[in-house]
């Protein structure tokens, strides 16, 4: 994730104070504004980030059969104990949360 909008927030926080200190409506509320375009720019840029992170764990239809594959290829037993853990840490009512059946 590009980090240049984060730091230009960041170093407008300091300029807005400044601005309203002054009383000037016409410093401090242009200010306001700028800071609000560039959250709106963070938080969709994060969006648009996560969505394609996850995008393609979505497409997948066979979600059991692709979990043995890459079971399979690590020939590793670790990862039944893993599940075996989630389900005795996590209580069932939420465990269904996550399933397909």
């Amino acid at each position: 994730m590009d980090n240049r909008l984060s730091i230009a927030f960041g170093m407008s926080i300091p300029f807005a104070m400044l601005a309203r200190r002054t009383g000037l409506r016409m410093l401090y509320l242009p200010m306001n504004g700028l800071q609000r375009i560039l959250l709106a720019a963070i938080l969709y840029q994060s969006f648009v980030v996560l969505h394609s992170r996850f995008e393609n764990i979505k497409k997948i239809k066979d979600k059991g059969r692709y979990a043995a594959i890459v079971t399979a290829m690590f020939h590793n037993s670790s990862f039944d104990k893993a599940i075996e853990e989630h389900r005795r840490i996590v209580p069932p009512e939420l465990d269904s949360l996550f399933r397909d059946d």
